[in-house]
């Protein structure tokens, strides 16, 4: 038997088009998610699911409705073929009830106080905001 393989492509739901960047998640019944990726340009995207059984597909991006599917059945060695169209979220900005919340909270600096006005020495290290 081979594996349970998820597969498609997200579109934008106004022109059609492919979207890239979409995150694409698996999700057993109760919500948790098993397995992850993003769309590529072409908007394709591939799921593993761990094994055979019932499943949902989450699709978020930034300014687009997340949507969640409805429950479909992978059995041993299936594959599932999905299309998802992406609703542009309306509003002035385009992203009213879109929520962007940091990983880290960098008003608060991780470091003593009497630390935030030192010289910082060049470097070709590269920290990002979630190791802070």
């Amino acid at each position: 038997m081979g594996a349970q393989v998820v597969e498609g492509r997200v579109l934008d739901s106004a022109n059609g088009r492919p979207t890239s960047g979409v995150t694409v998640q698996l999700t057993d019944l109760q919500g948790d998610v098993l397995v992850g990726t993003e769309t590529d340009p072409r908007g394709a995207f591939t799921l593993v699911a761990p094994e055979p059984g019932e499943f949902l597909v989450i699709a978020s991006a930034l300014g687009y409705r997340t949507v969640r599917g409805g429950v479909f059945v992978v059995g041993p060695g299936g594959r599932i073929e999905i299309d998802i169209r992406l609703q542009v979220v309306q509003g002035d900005s385009g992203m009213d009830g879109t929520a962007v919340t940091p990983e880290a909270d960098v008003r608060q600096p991780p470091y003593p106080a009497s630390l935030t006005h030192a010289p910082v020495a060049a470097s070709s290290r590269s920290t990002s905001l979630a190791s802070l």
